[in-house]
């Protein structure tokens, strides 16, 4: 067999594994459950998660939304302003929506929802709605995160729709892109000891 037939052979096989490791390991979408909160965290399709939360909301698996997310720009409104204007124009009541501002990664959204949620009581459940390749590694951080509280809480990740990614996210770049990406960060979080 020629050499360059034995490196796009084996090139093919560990794309094969790369693309096996992000629909099995980093991607991951759950039936959703009666909870007390809807969390939809900003960022890659910030709208097609709200709009994902605002399904939820409207299927009554949840009677209130935390909306999590701060600003990119700091002279625009956050992002869970903005969140909560497509919400409330879209019939969600504004006293059914809490939003956390401050919060600008995965890592803060989750331990910012988790100071608006510590509020609330000892025993919760969330539904925390983001995008495919961001499901994993959310779950992860806002499951520490409530381990790091007096909080128990049990997090059920569910996908929104995101112009990023799709059922053949394997053949567009910047899908490819996102998913190493992720591949790389979730790691991190699950042996991170903090």
């Amino acid at each position: 067999m020629p050499k360059s037939l034995k490196i796009v052979l084996a090139a093919i096989a560990i794309y094969v594994c790369f693309i096996l490791v992000v629909d099995n390991f980093v991607v991951e979408d759950r039936q959703p459950a009666k909870s007390d909160y809807i969390v939809v965290i900003s960022g890659g399709d910030t709208i097609g998660r709200t709009k994902k939360g605002i399904e939820l909301y409207n299927q009554a698996y949840a009677p209130k939304l935390l909306l999590s997310g701060d600003a990119a720009d700091p002279t625009s409104p956050s992002n869970a302003k903005v969140m909560q204007r497509f919400a409330v124009a879209n019939g969600v009541p504004v006293e059914d929506i809490i939003i956390e501002e401050n919060s600008k990664d995965t890592r803060q959204n989750a331990t910012e929802s988790i100071l608006k949620l510590i509020k609330v009581g000892p025993q919760q459940q969330i539904i925390l709605v983001t995008s495919p390749y961001h499901s994993k590694r959310a779950r992860e951080e806002f499951q520490k995160a409530f381990r790091d509280q007096t909080i128990e809480a049990q997090v059920i990740s569910v996908n929104s729709s995101d112009k990023n990614w799709g059922r053949y996210w394997w053949i567009k770049p910047r899908s490819i892109i996102i998913a190493g990406y992720e591949a790389i960060k979730l790691p991190i979080v699950l042996f991170r000891n903090n």
